[in-house]
């Protein structure tokens, strides 16, 4: 696999995003420019962190409807459907595909196979290096997409309100990734599960073990990694 160079130069609902690593984050394809949602959707420019809104597809297991082809506004960071609130969240917004079974926090969405996936243009990561640590961009090396796999839940706080919230899955990094100690999240050495263009589909209609299997045998993409240069933003969820 091909891998560029990474070189640096010498010189109540949501209220948790500052409690999260800074390089938890995703440049999404697709935005929640119009929502129903009292907190405000992020403006185009702007990475997709927890506690923000970010579009993804999924199937609703409740329905007869074809569901697949179509987006929604979802939190990132995932809300079980029997929590008394949203705090768990900030706890829910990784998990690894060997665990993930393990938590009950994701059983009711494993056992109806509420799978989701997320379309992004590049994520953020971070090296450590020079005694700290640095954010760095990862991004296809032929410039698509990537395609995220997630698992979602709807929760609803009261009768008028129903939210729906994600997780991104996460597997160990492959060689790519481990040259440059890249990691995610709190400082783990993982990376976002990839799929393929051509298995979205079949990841919204598979059971559990199945889907699981699809994305171990997912080969990742020749990756570009690059010292990112973070700036302070204002959160909508602080």
């Amino acid at each position: 696999m091909q891998m560029h160079a990474l070189n640096f130069s010498s010189s109540d609902v949501f209220s948790f995003a500052n409690a999260i690593p800074n390089n938890l984050k995703i440049m999404p394809v697709e935005r929640a420019l119009n929502s129903n949602f009292t907190q405000p959707a992020t403006t185009h420019s702007s990475l997709i962190g927890p506690g923000d809104l970010c579009m993804i597809h999924r199937n609703d297991t409740r329905s007869n409807r074809d569901r697949r082809n179509a987006s929604e506004a979802a939190f990132f960071g995932l809300i079980p459907s029997w929590a008394c609130d949203s705090r768990s969240a900030k706890n829910n917004c990784l998990v690894h595909t060997a665990t993930v079974s393990n938590k009950p926090v994701y059983r009711t969405a494993l056992i109806n196979a509420q799978f989701c996936w997320v379309m992004a243009s590049y994520f953020l990561g971070s090296v450590w290096k020079d005694g700290r640590e640095h954010s760095v961009r990862i991004e296809r090396a032929d410039q698509q997409p990537f395609y995220l796999a997630g698992i979602w839940s709807e929760w609803s706080p009261n009768k008028a309100t129903s939210l729906l919230s994600f997780c991104l899955l996460t597997r160990d990094n492959d060689s790519q990734l481990k040259s440059h100690g890249v990691r995610i999240g709190q400082s783990t050495s993982q990376c976002f599960a990839f799929l393929l263009p051509t298995d979205l589909r079949n990841w919204l209609d598979q059971p559990f073990p199945q889907a699981m299997e699809q994305l171990a045998n997912t080969n990742f993409p020749d990756l570009r990694v690059t010292p990112y240069i973070s700036s302070l933003r204002s959160s909508y969820a602080s």
